[in-house]
């Protein structure tokens, strides 16, 4: 009795934890363009000298 009412909590809990974690990526891939745009224009403004010798293929 006591193992199923522990099973069931674990099991609701775990189903939620995967839940929003499904949300966060969701929510991260739909914004990880915009992220790493922002993460390459701030990368090329604090080392210049990256931006201009490669052709913006490396972040």
């Amino acid at each position: 009795m006591f193992y199923m009412l522990y099973s069931t909590v674990t099991y609701v809990m775990s189903r939620r934890v995967l839940s929003t974690i499904l949300i966060a990526n969701q929510a991260l891939f739909s914004d990880s363009r915009g992220i790493l745009t922002q993460l390459y224009f701030s990368n090329a403004q604090l080392f210049p000298a990256v931006r201009n010798t490669s052709t913006g293929v490396s972040l």
